[in-house]
């Protein structure tokens, strides 16, 4: 009729072996979903950022394809897993800077923010998620270092997924067209 202490007890083992192990399995597999990577944010090496999705903006501003033309107009060529960080730039608060991405770059890198986002995020995939320019087509940006926030809202926008996250040493915005 009703339970025994031995049943309990057998039910007490038999919910720790099992919330043990996926424990440890979520704190230490590369595989974890993103809300556990997001509430332990052990570094930038986050692969779950992107929904597939068909839509793509249209390009803010054309491409520059010349390299000398570039590195003249102050443009810097990055990869698409770049951020402020790697470029030691994220201290630089009120400095703007212009990068170029190329073409047809993975979306596979994390961002945390919307419209204003954290240091670590990827520049390229900021600029996608803020409809700067396409994946496909790539891009020049221009970006404002803006320093500590205090927290970052996540969004889906343009097929890229972006993740909340609270207070972080170091952002960036994206400039307008024609912002000085």
């Amino acid at each position: 009729m009703g339970r025994t202490v031995s049943d309990k007890k057998v039910q007490y083992q038999l919910f720790w072996y099992l919330l043990v192990p996926a424990v440890v399995t979520l704190t230490t597999a590369s595989t974890a979903p993103w809300w556990w990577q997001s509430l332990f944010r052990p570094g930038y090496s986050y692969s779950e950022t992107v929904q597939s999705s068909s839509i793509e903006p249209t390009p803010a501003s054309s491409s520059i394809n010349n390299t000398a033309l570039d590195a003249e107009r102050g443009v810097t060529s990055i990869e698409w897993d770049t951020n402020l960080h790697h470029m030691q730039i994220h201290d630089s608060v009120g400095q703007k800077f212009t990068f170029k991405c190329e073409g047809n770059g993975s979306l596979n890198n994390a961002i945390w923010g919307t419209v204003t986002y954290s240091g670590d995020s990827s520049i390229c995939n900021a600029a996608v998620h803020s409809g700067q320019f396409s994946r496909k087509d790539g891009g020049v940006v221009q970006l404002q270092v803006t320093g500590m926030q205090t927290s970052f809202m996540g969004s889906q926008r343009f097929g890229v997924v972006s993740r909340g996250y609270g207070a972080f040493s170091s952002s960036f915005r994206f400039l307008a067209k024609g912002e000085p």
